[in-house]
C-alpha cells in the first residue's frame, strides 16, 4: 500500500538515497547546517562575547593605488582649467590662442571623470 506524500514520508524520500555514501554525506551536511543555524541563534541571543565570530559592519574595499593617482590627476587638471577661466590666463599653441570656453569643457570633463572614479573606488 502506498503512503501519502504528506508529512514525514515525503521528507524521508528527499533525504534518503539508495547510495549509502550519499546518505552519509547528506546527513553530515544537514548536521553542519543545523550547527551553523544554532550558532547563529546563540550569537544573536547571547551576544558576540561567546566566541562565535560575527560579520563586522560593511567594510569598504581597499582603494587601488592607480585609482587614487588617477583621481588626483583628474582633480588637478580640473582645478588648473578652472583657474585658467577665473584668472584669465592666455594659452597659445603654435601661434594660435586657445579660447577659454575650451577650458570650460576640459574642466567639466576632468571633474566628471574625477568624481566618477572616486565614487567607483568607494564602492
Amino acid at each position: 500500500m502506498r503512503r501519502s506524500a504528506v508529512g514525514g514520508s515525503r521528507a524521508r524520500r528527499l533525504l534518503v538515497s539508495p547510495n549509502p555514501a550519499f546518505n552519509r554525506t547528506r546527513r553530515s551536511e544537514l548536521f553542519l547546517l543545523g550547527a551553523k543555524l544554532a550558532a547563529g541563534r546563540l550569537t544573536r541571543a547571547l551576544g558576540p562575547d561567546i566566541g562565535v565570530s560575527r560579520p563586522s559592519a560593511r567594510r569598504s574595499p581597499p582603494v587601488k593605488p592607480f585609482t587614487t593617482i588617477a583621481v588626483f590627476v583628474f582633480s588637478l587638471v580640473a582645478l588648473l582649467q578652472l583657474l585658467r577661466i577665473l584668472l584669465g590666463w592666455e594659452v597659445v599653441v603654435n601661434g594660435t590662442v586657445i579660447p577659454s570656453w575650451a577650458s570650460g569643457v576640459a574642466f567639466v570633463v576632468a571633474a566628471t571623470l574625477a568624481v566618477m572614479l572616486w565614487r567607483e573606488a568607494r564602492g
